[in-house]
């Protein structure tokens, strides 16, 4: 029997419909997918459950039942099937990002760096799509910032733009204080999943105290001198 969880069932006075589910090698299809969303929850599911290596346009096929020429109309190669993996992945961190509500731009800063080591713990294979999945080069970072998933650059900018007009922050580029903080906090969440960095908590305290010294770095004037206090005291 199909569980039922897999089912939605409609009513009406006097009948009720349920809608059709596709199952494929363990994947639910829902009536109410579309082909490519169909094609995009098996390559999913293998780079998930077997890594890059085994996720190919044939493998995708097999798991959704589909032709090769199906698969091509959606995704006509590999590189295809990885950027919307990496979009989804975006997708995911954006969505965790826009939910800071927050005026205080170094706080904003502070919760968003935060909130990045506990994407890579929480959400891992969405986390690794994102952000270390071979990227093409509309992807590459700081190219193409105005639109889609670099929108979220444009925050960090702006709360970096914000806090430099508080005077706060030093005048230095937004732009390169954005790839110092992002290249500090993946470094670390690389070591971490390569065992350098030992337990979660272990991580997470040291990534906290290294984004922390970072942030200060940047800081200037009595801004510095109160964050400096604020460690010290353990606040």
């Amino acid at each position: 029997m199909f569980p039922t969880s897999a089912f939605r069932i409609f009513s009406s006075q006097t009948t009720l419909t349920a809608a059709y589910v596709y199952f494929v090698r363990n994947i639910v299809y829902d009536v109410s997918m579309t082909t490519k969303e169909r094609l995009f929850a098996a390559a999913k599911n293998i780079y998930e459950r077997d890594g890059l290596d085994a996720l190919t346009i044939r493998a995708v096929g097999r798991k959704a039942g589909m032709s090769a020429m199906a698969i091509y109309r959606h995704f006509p190669d590999k590189n295809a099937l990885i950027d919307a993996l990496t979009r989804d992945g975006f997708d995911a961190w954006e969505a965790i990002v826009r939910k800071i509500d927050c005026d205080d731009p170094i706080l904003w800063l502070k919760r968003a760096v935060a909130s990045y080591a506990d994407f890579a713990l929480t959400d891992p294979h969405r986390f690794d799509a994102a952000f270390l999945l071979p990227a093409s080069p509309a992807q590459t970072f700081p190219m193409k910032i105005e639109t889609g998933r670099f929108s979220i650059v444009k925050c960090i900018i702006a709360q970096i733009e914000k806090a430099q007009t508080q005077g706060r922050l030093l005048d230095e580029s937004p732009m390169q204080i954005t790839l110092m903080i992002s290249a500090l906090a993946q470094g670390l969440v690389s070591m971490h999943r390569a065992g350098r960095v030992g337990s979660d908590e272990q991580f997470c305290a040291s990534y906290q105290v290294a984004m922390d010294r970072l942030l200060t770095s940047f800081m200037k004037g009595p801004a510095l001198y109160r964050n400096t206090n604020k460690t010290k005291n353990g606040k």
